[in-house]
């Protein structure tokens, strides 16, 4: 498994060298001028989960799964691989960003409100939503499946501001649901058993979305 990890970095080395330094200098100026620490987190996350969908759907642009699969790799290893793989880039580029954020000066995020557990829980908590919900829709179409989401996503928030101010206030509650969570979490089993009890949710979020994307990618023909 840690084989085709690090053949993975060395492969998208170019692409991830580019990208791994461009992002966390560029969130981490951006979002120290944010006066929202959850607006700054939603944008993080969803910009970090980007990197490692982009590179499975480059793959499959370039038609290099079916060529990985001939090789004695299993399609779970596969597929486990870039799960494994996505986690590890997203962890560290997060943690680079924060640091960024917190060391330019005239930045309005501080410390207390960026390096406290239910801070780093929303971020965890919003890339498994993001980078989980997506994985079974790249695996299944590829590039088509990315570019489809980008351009829905674009799409529906247009028509939800067009349509009423309730519609916004829906999405707002929506998004907000993830911090209300963690929060009744804590109020329910403290500090300390929030963390455990989170942690659990989202690794069965993962799980649940490895077993979708293996299912999906054990129908795919090549």
């Amino acid at each position: 498994m840690l084989k085709l990890i690090l053949h993975d970095f060395r492969m998208h080395r170019g692409f991830l060298t580019i990208f791994g330094l461009a992002y966390p200098a560029y969130l981490g100026y951006f979002g120290s001028r944010m006066n929202s620490h959850r607006l700054f987190i939603i944008l993080a996350a969803f910009m970090f989960t980007l990197l490692p969908l982009s590179v499975v759907s480059r793959e499959d642009k370039f038609k290099a799964a079916g060529f990985r699969i001939s090789l004695p790799v299993t399609r779970r290893d596969h597929v486990l691989s870039r799960y494994l793989f996505g986690w590890a880039i997203m962890i560290p580029l997060f943690a680079a960003m924060i640091a960024v954020a917190l060391v330019l000066p005239g930045g309005k995020l501080t410390a207390s409100s960026l390096l406290t557990t239910r801070f780093l829980l929303q971020a965890l908590a919003y890339m498994t939503l993001i980078f989980g919900g997506l994985m079974p829709l790249i695996f299944r179409f590829g590039m088509t499946g990315l570019l489809a989401f980008l351009v829905g996503l674009q799409l529906l928030g247009v028509v939800a501001m067009l349509i009423s101010h309730d519609s916004v206030r829906l999405i707002k509650a929506a998004i907000g649901a993830v911090g209300n969570s963690i929060a009744a979490a804590e109020s329910v089993f403290g500090p300390a058993g929030s963390v455990l009890a989170v942690t659990a949710v989202l690794l069965a979020l993962n799980a649940l979305s490895f077993a979708v994307s293996l299912a999906l990618f054990k129908k795919k023909e090549f």
